[in-house]
């Protein structure tokens, strides 16, 4: 009878176990880079870079009656949890960059789904539909969020429910900063959220409001609208982002171009292996402007040359004010490139 009990119990061991799954993926990449230094107006960090080591952890599990469960947390060796800022060059400072081993979480998120829709839970970074319309294949030390004075982004943590209707999505969401002290501290964000993806056409719509949170009284609250559109003829594929007024924020986007809306404009060409693009994004004085051209050697395995430019307010810098000798405002204008080979798995 011992031997029965025993066996049922491994049998239904191996059951559970067969209804849930665990993946690995990820991607490392190296590369020659010219990058804007964030800690200081007169050089730029020039020379070979691991820019990429990044892991995924997911896992899934079906609980039965068509609802299920997942989850997810990421890890890489970037100098920051989140980079970009005063994290950064403190992280730096504390000798927590990539060469030292250690390993930074950066997104991780639980969620539940069933015929009711989806229910989760993140720690992530914030982000913003007009970058959906960047889609020429670039990649940048300093991309949009960074320095560009366009946009902003920051450590959050979220709640958010989402169900689909065939090829459309809807959803709302509840947002706080994590008072990561750079961008977001104090904030809290509304989104109702509305997606369409079917065929070659994918697109977005989302409504944000944000206001003070635990006693903060800036920001003031703000309403913003944002959306995206992209379109694949095959030869081509086009994209189109539109971002309204939004906060200032301190060191990041000056008051001037917040009080004015933005665009995005993307397009990439696929040439056999290689694919060919062209990024632009613009609010204000505050503007990107990117090449960039990858090579497939594989499905996992490609070859990248990314060319950028960006041009802001003299004031939009200060990313790294107070923090000694170290701080001071960005250059209002700079350039950077990389070439890279990245492997993802």
């Amino acid at each position: 009878m011992k031997k029965t009990l025993v066996a049922l119990a491994a049998l239904a061991a191996v059951s559970a176990f067969a209804q849930s799954t665990a993946t690995l993926s990820g991607v490392v990449r190296f590369g020659y880079q010219k990058a804007p230094n964030e800690t200081t107006t007169t050089k730029a960090d020039t020379g070979f870079a691991l820019t990429d080591a990044t892991f995924n952890i997911g896992l899934a599990e079906d609980l039965g009656g068509g609802l299920k469960a997942a989850a997810n947390m990421t890890f890489d060796q970037n100098s920051a949890a989140f980079p970009g800022g005063a994290a950064a060059v403190a992280n730096n400072a504390a000798g927590n960059g990539p060469s030292t081993g250690s390993l930074n979480r950066r997104n991780t998120s639980l969620s539940l789904t069933g015929g009711f829709g989806r229910i989760g839970f993140a720690q992530t970074r914030s982000s913003d539909l007009l970058t959906q319309a960047m889609v020429a294949p670039s990649n940048l030390e300093q991309g949009l969020y960074n320095t560009s004075g366009i946009v902003a982004r920051g450590g959050i943590d979220a709640f958010s429910y989402g169900i689909q209707f065939d090829a459309i999505t809807a959803g709302i969401a509840l947002i706080e900063s994590n008072n990561d002290g750079v961008v977001n501290a104090g904030r809290l964000t509304t989104v109702v959220s509305l997606g369409y993806a079917n065929g070659p056409i994918a697109a977005g719509l989302a409504f944000k409001n944000t206001n003070g949170k635990n006693g903060f009284a800036s920001p003031a609250e703000k309403s913003n609208t944002e959306l995206f559109a992209t379109y694949d003829l095959g030869v081509a594929k086009l994209g189109f982002g539109f971002d309204s007024k939004m906060n200032a924020v301190a060191g990041v986007i000056t008051a001037a171009n917040a009080a004015k809306s933005a665009v995005s404009l993307g397009v990439s060409v696929p040439l056999g292996a290689a694919t060919l693009g062209l990024n632009y994004a613009k609010r204000g004085t505050a503007k990107v402007t990117e090449f960039a051209a990858n090579y497939a050697l594989s499905k996992r395995t490609s070859i990248n040359a990314s060319f950028g430019n960006q041009t802001a307010s003299a004031a939009t810098g200060a990313l790294v004010a107070g923090t000694g000798a170290a701080g001071g405002a960005l250059l209002a204008k700079q350039s950077q490139y990389r070439i890279s080979m990245a492997h993802s798995f």
